[in-house]
Formats: C-alpha cells, sequence, structure tokens
C-alpha cells in the first residue's frame, strides 16, 4: 500500500531544526541548513560506499573498493579520475579549473590524449611517454594550419603532400634557423625569394652565402671567409672548383673538348687521330702530314675533357674532340721512334699519329707535343694539343 501525501515532509534534528525537506511540490530534496552540512550516501549490497555527497567539502565522490575513482570538488575548482592500485591512489587525470588547465596522467602512469575520427581512428594522437605529437592515420592524413589574428593560414604543413607552407596574402613568410647561441644562421625571405646563410661570430653579421632571386645571383664569401664552389662526381671526387681566394677555376679534366660529327660508317674510340671530312664533319686520319688535321677524341686512359664545348650536340653520332690541352693520342712508332717533345702529325695508320720528321711538310699538320716515349710498335701517349 502507497501512502500519498500532499506538500512537504521536513525532518527535524534533535534541537528542532529543519535539516531535511522533501517537497513534492516543486519536486525537490534538500539536505541540510540551519547549521547542518548535508550529505547524501549511497552504499552497495555489502555495505561499501559507492557514493559520496558532501555539502561541507562541496565534493562528489564515485567510490571502488573504498578508495575515489571520480573526485568533484567545487571548492577547490578541480575534477579528478583516480584509480587504486594496492594502497596507492593514483590520479589519472585532473582538470583544475582555477588554471584552466588539464593534466592527463601521473606518478607511475603516463597519459595520452587521442582525438578519434569518425571511423574510430586516432585522428590526433599525443604520447606522453615519448612527448609527441601525432597527427593523421591510415586513410586520414593530418595537416597542421596555424592562422594569423586576421584568420589567414599563414603556416601549413600538408602530410599528404609532405610540403610546408609559410606565409599568406598579406603576410609573407619567412624561415629562420638559429645556432645554440641564438645567432640567425639561415634564412629564407619569403617576400624576396632570397635564401641567405650567415657565418656567426660575435657582433658582426656576415653573409656568408646569398642568393638573390630577383637578380638570380649567388654570392658565396664574405669578409674574412673566402668563397669556392666545388662539385664533385658519382665517387666523391672533386671535379670543378671556383676558387674565390685564388680567383681560379680549377677543371680535374685535362682537355678542352667541342662535340664534333663523326662520318657515317666510323666508330672511333678515344685517343683517335681526327681530321676534317666535311663542313663540321670528322674521319680519322690516314695519311701522313694532313693539314687537314683537326684534333683527339677524347677520354682515352680515363682523361676527361675539362671543358666540353657545344655539349648540346652530343649525341648519337657525335663525339667530344680535344682541340687543346693533355690528351691521350694512338701513336704509331713504325714510322719512327717517339721521344718526349718531339711534334706529332697525322700517319697513314687510320687514326693514329707518328713523329713529324719532315719540317717542309709539318706546318700546318702537327696536331701536338708527345709527352710520352715510344720507341716501337702502336700505343697511347699522353700529348699536348697544339695546332700549328
Amino acid at each position: 500500500m502507497v501512502e500519498r501525501i500532499v506538500g512537504a515532509i521536513e525532518t527535524l534534528d534533535n534541537q528542532g531544526r529543519v535539516t531535511i525537506v522533501i517537497d513534492g511540490e516543486s519536486a525537490n530534496l534538500k539536505l541540510g541548513g540551519n547549521g547542518k552540512d548535508g550529505s547524501i550516501t549511497i552504499l552497495d549490497a555489502v555495505g561499501d560506499i559507492i557514493l559520496s555527497v558532501d555539502a561541507e567539502q562541496t565534493s562528489f565522490n564515485l567510490i571502488k573498493h573504498g578508495e575515489a575513482t571520480l573526485s568533484l570538488n567545487v571548492q577547490a575548482g578541480t575534477v579528478a579520475l583516480m584509480r587504486t592500485v594496492g594502497k596507492t591512489s593514483q590520479e589519472l587525470l585532473r582538470f583544475d579549473t582555477n588554471n584552466a588547465r588539464l593534466n592527463i596522467g601521473g606518478e607511475g602512469q603516463e597519459g595520452d590524449l587521442a582525438v578519434l575520427d569518425g571511423s574510430g581512428r586516432n585522428a590526433m594522437l599525443f604520447d606522453a611517454s615519448t612527448a609527441t605529437l601525432y597527427i593523421g592515420t591510415l586513410g586520414n592524413e593530418g595537416d597542421l594550419i596555424i592562422r594569423d589574428e586576421m584568420s589567414r593560414t599563414t603556416l601549413h604543413f600538408d602530410a599528404g603532400a609532405a610540403a610546408l607552407f609559410i606565409g599568406a596574402e598579406g603576410n609573407e613568410g619567412d624561415l629562420y634557423l638559429r645556432n645554440d647561441a641564438g645567432e640567425t644562421t639561415f634564412k629564407v625571405d619569403g617576400a624576396k625569394g632570397d635564401i641567405t646563410v650567415f657565418c656567426p661570430g660575435g657582433k658582426l653579421t656576415r653573409e656568408a652565402l646569398r642568393f638573390d632571386a630577383s637578380f638570380a645571383w649567388l654570392n658565396v664569401g664574405c669578409h674574412g671567409r673566402q668563397g669556392a664552389i666545388t662539385i664533385q662526381d658519382g665517387n666523391g671526387v672533386e671535379r670543378i672548383r671556383l676558387d674565390g681566394g685564388r680567383g681560379d677555376i680549377q677543371l680535374a679534366g685535362g682537355d678542352c673538348a667541342e662535340s664534333f660529327r663523326i662520318l657515317d660508317g666510323y666508330e672511333c674510340e678515344p685517343g683517335t687521330l681526327m681530321v676534317i671530312d666535311g663542313e663540321e664533319t670528322l674521319k680519322p686520319c690516314d695519311q701522313a702530314y694532313d693539314r687537314r688535321v683537326a684534333g683527339v677524341i677524347s677520354g682515352a686512359q680515363g682523361y676527361t675533357p675539362g671543358i666540353l664545348l657545344g655539349k648540346t650536340s652530343l649525341k648519337s653520332g657525335y663525339s667530344p674532340l680535344a682541340v687543346a690541352g693533355k690528351v691521350f693520342c694512338r701513336v704509331d712508332a713504325g714510322y719512327a721512334p717517339i721521344q718526349v717533345g718531339d711534334l706529332l702529325t697525322t700517319s697513314p695508320t687510320p687514326g693514329y699519329a707518328m713523329k713529324a720528321e719532315d719540317p717542309s711538310r709539318a706546318f700546318g699538320s702537327v696536331i701536338g707535343k708527345a709527352l710520352g716515349s715510344l720507341s716501337c710498335g702502336q700505343g697511347l701517349l699522353p700529348i699536348l694539343v697544339a695546332l700549328q
């Protein structure tokens, strides 16, 4: 049988003060007052407290095995989630309204913060154990966007394109790198497109390298630091050096060559002595003292050209012809022994040079001077190309 009462029920303490009011009209339950702090305690089936509301402490607690797992303290302005390990209560999460601060993790338990997308994937994960922020996941690439006070995207890291964009319309972007002394060592100017590398040290800021995009101008070196540019081959061997201190251009190659078309039907190996056959067409020599002598096919014995002219024409049917400098040349000592310093000319042996013994026929047919000796037979000798 249920007894129904219209109005309110009041409960008094031993001093006759109202401490509990059940108001049916407003459907309110009031605990405390008149000098008494109210509290609510809910027990489980075995008599353990599982929920506690304490007006004196202005706190709300969910309790498991005698330890709070959720604590709301209005007076302190905090919300905390905890767990119990043995006899120790560890705070895993705390929101402090006084500092507008959220703490995740604590002693013995590192905290992670995960934000999931609509498919339940970790679109953003902050891992406290490694102090790492991950943005994006499989099937959902991440971007990092930072906007200025005008809501313009001034920094955008696009993970899908692996690209970093700095600056926006009306707000150009710059990139600075500093050393451990706080000195700027590298700068990219977004407005001008200039790249500058600074030489740190003291109060004097020196531009060791500057690329001026406005004039497509590269400046290397500064006061106290001479500039140099080196170019290496695939084996890391320096092949070209522009030395600012000496004012030199240093080339590892041995000759100055130019691309020429070879007459159809001839395959000329490096070291072959060539003569002019037609307009810009060459073929191997096959006559003695031929005044059409032009040069030597470059590249024998690993001596590559230091300067190659007409490179755009170096295609099928073309070869680099050494016209000055040191090159290895095919020689035939069967006509006469060759000594260092001998003048060399064309020979009847196709593609081979020989010693120029007849001064009356040598003028205009000399390819250069021998830098080595060969007493008999055929071989490759280093020569100094000097047409005369």
